[in-house]
């Protein structure tokens, strides 16, 4: 009779204990995003534009149109783009130049956004290699590239590389600066996606510029700690004004092949 005693009186203190917690979870306004490039490669350049969603609607990413959005290069040259479908607008005649910079204005119901960046020169590929890449079981079943370029004596450069495997664009990406190679030939390794025998590796070299590169490398970083930190994720740094999200980027780039064998 006790023990029961016990337990009842037990089950009402850990009744009397319990706090029911509800979180709020707040719809949020709506920001703009704002996402596109220009390269040294021949057009039409996309631009899209979209706006965020809140906790609620994870999948649902509405379309902006009806917008107006012009590009201007360094020269003079300008376009207005067209909305071929909801958010997204191309080029018709515009061609990305080496050396110039190009200004983004979008205006959506009133609202301006710019951005700005600059196209540099192209750096060539000198080659490229492949090695085993290193296995904790000291297999050899896979591989990574390696490549070879030079970079340019007192000119502050940027890269990222991207890799296709197969004809299929990796989600992975690489990025350099030259502020410790200034000048020197570089060779860049520990380019890896599960490359296995007789895979047709492209790698493209790309010359972005100081805010492109500083967008993929917050990026990477947010990436990188994703699940390691209770904290809010931050966005990754925008080159747009006014509070937008995404980024405008122009870049050059050059491209070489090599089949693992």
């Amino acid at each position: 009779m006790k023990r029961i005693i016990y337990i009842a009186i037990f089950s009402i203190l850990l009744i009397s204990c319990e706090e029911v917690i509800e979180l709020e979870l707040n719809s949020t306004d709506p920001q703009i995003v704002i996402e596109g490039t220009i390269t040294n490669q021949p057009g039409p350049y996309t631009i899209k534009i979209t706006q965020t969603t809140d906790y609620f609607n994870p999948e649902e990413y509405p379309k902006v149109s009806y917008a107006v959005v012009n590009i201007t290069d360094s020269e003079g040259n300008f376009e207005t783009l067209l909305e071929t479908e909801p958010g997204v607008y191309q080029t018709s005649s515009f061609q990305g130049i080496e050396g110039r910079t190009y200004e983004l204005y979008v205006n959506i119901n009133g609202e301006e956004f710019t951005a700005s960046s600059y196209l540099p020169p192209i750096t060539p590929i000198d080659s490229l290699d492949y090695e085993d890449a290193p296995r904790p079981d000291n297999s050899s079943n896979e591989y990574m590239i390696t490549c070879y370029f030079h970079d340019q004596v007192d000119v502050e450069n940027y890269y990222s590389i991207k890799l296709y495997k197969n004809s299929v664009v990796s989600k992975k990406y690489f990025l350099i600066d030259d502020l410790l190679l200034d000048g020197k030939n570089i060779d860049y390794g520990r380019i890896e996606d599960e490359i296995k025998l007789n895979d047709e590796v492209v790698i493209e070299l790309m010359n972005i510029d100081a805010n492109v590169y500083d967008y993929y490398n917050t990026l990477s970083s947010i990436l990188s700690t994703r699940g390691m930190s209770s904290s809010t994720p931050a966005n990754p740094t925008s080159n747009i004004s006014n509070g937008a999200l995404g980024f405008f980027g122009a870049y050059s780039y050059t491209s070489d092949t090599i089949i693992v064998k």
